[in-house]
């Protein structure tokens, strides 16, 4: 597959002589990623967050008398969601992304104008940003000029978007197509539009998903066929500019691009099912079995955190107040994880900075692009307070 999306990319702006190939390319990209694994795992994360797992939607099969199994509807069929996904997810971002960036710099006008674009709007975007990429994989933010000209940015929903890629590294953009849709009304009938936009370092094209066009594509003449990244009032005149980079920044979960659902799903959806079947055989049958159940769940649970590199908290084992070596380990799993996370993620940060650089430089004529720019995460995680006064009394004078 990586092949193949080397190839369309290749052809996407090298191989592209014409309108007529730029669009048989859109075509065949949008038909694939709508019938793609990738992109129903994405839409499957989604609703697993939601807890809107697979168990809702089974039904009860028993073995009938042909010998087959076949759907019984006077049993029980309880379908019971357990939310694990939505917890391993919400605790990642708490534990990564509920504190400010930190963004340190030697030179202080640089400072302070970074500063104005790191603000608790920007820690919310980073927050959504990394809940999008932990529940698909990757999440996708958009570099835009909104209608006041400030340097703004959007997160768009990672199943709109196909990134074509230069190479099998997935680090620098060729294109994205984005493909979404709108509601339409025609007096009072409500219709569904899917749109597609395609960006490239030369501006952006705009079509509508519809029969009867070139390729299923025909220009979408409302909001404009075609234009620039953005504009530039200059008196009376309007003119169009491009950055130099496709205005659009990916965040991965990891280098693989791979959701924590997929990791875990298996045995998410065993535990669901267990416990429907558990409780479906204590309402059926009175006499049913609990102990085998019961180490099975405990083991499975414990799974899904050891696999899901979460922290469970099992007070029973560790105690009521863990030491300090205690919460180490505690935390050992869900540390790796917001290490790699923090690692992408920086390396996406140097993505955004470049357009925030750019912006510095076209609108105060000062070039930062060389300086040096750490980005730090501080990280939410429980101490044992007794133990950092301790240690802090054994170390007076030294520290």
């Amino acid at each position: 597959m990586i092949i193949e999306n080397e190839r369309i990319a290749t052809m996407s702006v090298a191989g592209v002589k014409n309108l007529t190939n730029l669009e048989q390319i859109i075509s065949i990209k949008v038909s694939e990623w709508k019938s793609s694994h990738k992109r129903k795992e994405m839409i499957k994360g989604e609703n697993y967050y939601r807890n809107k797992t697979d168990i809702l939607n089974r039904e009860r099969r028993e073995i009938g008398a042909s010998g087959e199994k076949e759907i019984v509807g006077n049993l029980s069929n309880n379908k019971l969601v357990n939310g694990f996904f939505r917890k391993l997810v919400d605790q990642k971002v708490g534990y990564l992304f509920s504190k400010p960036l930190s963004v340190q710099t030697d030179i202080q006008d640089y400072q302070k104008q970074l500063a104005t674009f790191w603000g608790k709007s920007m820690l919310r975007m980073l927050q959504n940003i990394g809940k999008e990429a932990i529940k698909k994989g990757i999440a996708w933010l958009h570099v835009y000029y909104d209608e006041t000209g400030q340097l703004s940015f959007m997160r768009i929903p990672s199943e709109e978007i196909i990134p074509l890629w230069y190479n099998a590294a997935h680090r620098d953009l060729q294109a994205v197509i984005r493909v979404y849709e709108v509601e339409t009304y025609e007096e009072t009938r409500r219709t569904v539009v899917t749109k597609i936009e395609w960006w490239d370092i030369n501006g952006v094209k705009r079509y509508i998903l519809q029969s009867g066009g070139q390729y299923g594509l025909v220009p979408d003449i409302e909001e404009g066929e075609e234009g620039a990244h953005f504009t530039v009032v200059q008196g009376d005149s309007v003119k169009p500019v491009n950055w130099e980079r496709v205005p659009f920044i990916a965040f991965k979960y990891n280098e693989e691009e791979q959701s924590l659902l997929d990791l875990i799903k298996e045995l998410i959806d065993d535990y669901d099912a267990r416990k429907s079947d558990n409780v479906n055989k204590l309402e059926d049958l009175t006499n049913s079995s609990y102990v085998a159940y019961k180490v099975h769940m405990e083991m499975n649970r414990k799974d899904i955190y050891e696999f899901g590199r979460g922290v469970l908290f099992e007070p029973d084992k560790i105690g009521n107040s863990p030491s300090g070596i205690d919460l180490k380990v505690l935390y050992a799993g869900l540390d790796m994880d917001a290490n790699i996370i923090e690692s992408e993620f920086q390396a996406s940060l140097e993505q955004l900075r470049w357009f925030i650089d750019a912006h510095i430089a076209n609108t105060t004529g000062r070039d930062y692009s060389n300086e040096a720019v750490d980005f730090r995460f501080n990280r939410d995680i429980l101490i044992k307070e007794s133990a950092v006064i301790e240690d802090a009394k054994n170390n007076r004078g030294i520290i």
